[in-house]
């Protein structure tokens, strides 16, 4: 287990310091296994997020370190380790704010049409019971928990042990079970492993337990002033950011892409030359002015290639880059499972920016991927995608069904790429997107125009399906979509033959025209006739809507708001 500074732990003000040194100066005398510190009083200013709609500035990167050579905290004193069990004294989540019940929708407040429905979804996957209940776990069960210690067995819940890295050493075997506490919170500084045959699971009481990507709470370390005004400092070496939240979604920060485009509250930039990260805040200084500020990189569950039979069961992720299938990774599940703020990271070391929270990509079959809530991904919530060379994966068997699918880029993105030179496109059949509520579509922090990124996936539902390429059932039926933002199907399809094969069934959609950032109801999603393919249906008032809902899906219920 890493050591702890104590600057990591208390507020930068010259009081708590003081407070905070007595406190960790009698503890280490006393021997004292746990001290809590005072919590910080919530600032009274009024939250808002000014949006930059400046272009990105073209302005070398400069060296905006502090010259005060006499900043660095005389207080950085550590927590020690126990040395015999080689495992933190302390809770790891000791010190942690609890997070929100939903950080969902906290900087808009965006009202919709089906919000009973949404709420009784919500609620029945926070509060489904633990794994053991839904699941028959035949092998060894162990325990994981911040109360652990990784020189136990982990073999109950008496003796669990604490760290994700300790997880990693287990000898596991297909059938085990991985279960982690209830009420725990855990930040994954690195890619999370995901082992064949392993289910991984909750246990104890209090909300599911929880996985952030961000390597700390920000706002508990010591910013300093930079040399360009209202723009604050701080060391930084961890995975490039794609995302900064504040106050767990009160607010959200705008990535730019040098020093010289952050000119708004919120804006922040990454220096990877000097590890710097700088925010730009007129109101002070960033840990006085918020409880939380969580700075989101490319981290997630992972599965290497050909890793199958997974099942992941009442977890919570949040500022990660969520659960990713790699390559022929068959029979994995993911059920009442929580996914918030996903994605916006750097992807393969360029500008533009990844973050689906569940893919599968280049192939995938018998996926159950159902009763989740996901929220504010970067990209789209669910994405079984990609075709690799001459090698042929094929897509059957899945089933997105009874999610609740809140403010994603995307909620669902299909697509696949395969041609006849590399051995033809993949097959899809049985592929079920039904009985999810999906609402403020591509109205989220990820949809954003000025946020130093590469979009371009927008809509309920996104991506193609070539010639023929549906061999089997497609459906996407029996969904509520309420107030999209962007379009219902932005979607390629390949022959008059395949967009009928893709039923679409008791669909009831709400739609609020003054939340609409596009006039587009489609794009390349119809077919009047065989030779004939219209490639968008536009609409801006109550009777083109309906108008246009009669020619791509005449079975829908549509309401219509201004």
């Amino acid at each position: 287990m890493k050591k702890m500074k104590l600057s990591k732990i208390f507020k930068s003000s010259y009081a708590k310091r003081v407070i905070a040194v007595m406190m960790a100066l009698m503890m280490l005398l006393l021997a004292s296994c746990t001290t809590t510190p005072p919590e910080k009083n919530p600032d009274d200013s009024q939250n808002q997020s000014n949006v930059s709609s400046e272009p990105v500035s073209d302005d070398t990167t400069e060296d905006l370190s502090s010259d005060d050579s006499n900043s660095v905290s005389p207080y950085d004193g550590i927590i020690t380790a126990d040395a015999n069990t080689k495992s933190n004294t302390e809770r790891t989540d000791a010190y942690e704010i609890k997070p929100v019940i939903d950080g969902s929708n906290l900087a808009t407040n965006y009202k919709g049409y089906a919000e009973k429905e949404r709420n009784k979804l919500r609620d029945e996957i926070l509060n489904t019971p633990n794994t053991e209940e839904f699941y028959e776990l035949k092998g060894r069960i162990y325990y994981v928990s911040t109360k652990g210690n990784d020189a136990n067995d982990g073999l109950s819940p008496k003796t669990p042990i604490q760290t994700l890295e300790a997880i990693e050493s287990l000898n596991l075997e297909p059938g085990d079970a991985v279960l982690f506490e209830r009420g725990c919170l855990w930040r994954m500084l690195e890619n999370f492993p995901v082992r064949r045959g392993i289910t991984y699971g909750s246990y104890g009481e209090g909300r599911k337990p929880m996985f952030y990507g961000s390597p700390k709470n920000f706002a508990q370390e010591i910013w300093k002033p930079s040399k360009k005004k209202n723009v604050w400092q701080i060391s930084y070496m961890y995975a490039y950011p794609g995302q900064v939240i504040f106050n767990q979604g009160e607010e959200h920060g705008y990535r730019k892409l040098t020093i010289g485009a952050v000119e708004k509250n919120t804006d922040f930039y990454v220096d990877e030359s000097i590890a710097t990260l700088y925010i730009y805040c007129d109101r002070g200084n960033p840990a006085e002015v918020w409880d939380s500020i969580e700075v989101g990189g490319a981290v997630g569950a992972t599965m290497g290639t050909g890793t199958q039979n997974v099942i992941f069961d009442n977890l919570a992720f949040r500022y990660a880059s969520g659960i990713f299938g790699n390559y022929n990774n068959n029979n994995w599940t993911v059920t009442n499972c929580e996914s918030g703020y996903v994605g916006g990271g750097r992807f393969q070391g360029g500008t533009g920016r990844a973050g689906n929270a569940i893919t599968t990509y280049c192939g995938g079959e018998n996926l159950y991927w159902c009763h989740n809530w996901v929220y504010q991904t970067f990209d789209s919530a669910y994405s079984p995608q990609g075709h690799a060379g001459k090698n042929r994966f094929n897509y059957h068997d899945i089933y997105i069904c009874d999610n609740l699918l809140e403010f994603n880029n995307c909620d669902i993105e299909t697509w696949e790429g395969g041609k006849e030179e590399n051995g033809g496109p993949s097959d899809f059949y049985n592929y079920y997107m039904d009985n999810n509520i999906c609402r403020f579509t591509s109205l989220g922090w990820g949809t954003r125009p000025d946020d130093g990124g590469i979009r371009g996936i927008d809509g309920v539902h996104y991506g193609n399906f070539v010639a023929d390429q549906i061999t089997g059932p497609v459906s996407f039926s029996n969904n509520i979509i309420d107030c999209p933002g962007r379009m219902i199907y932005k979607f390629d399809i390949g022959n008059k033959a395949t967009y009928d094969a893709w039923k679409r069934e008791n669909n009831v959609y709400y739609i609020k025209q003054s939340l609409r950032t596009t006039e587009q109801l489609t794009a390349q999603f119809c077919w009047l006739k065989e030779s004939t393919l219209v490639s968008k249906h536009v609409a801006k008032t109550k009777q083109q809507t309906l108008d246009a809902f009669k020619e791509f899906e005449p079975d829908a219920t549509v309401y219509w708001y201004k």
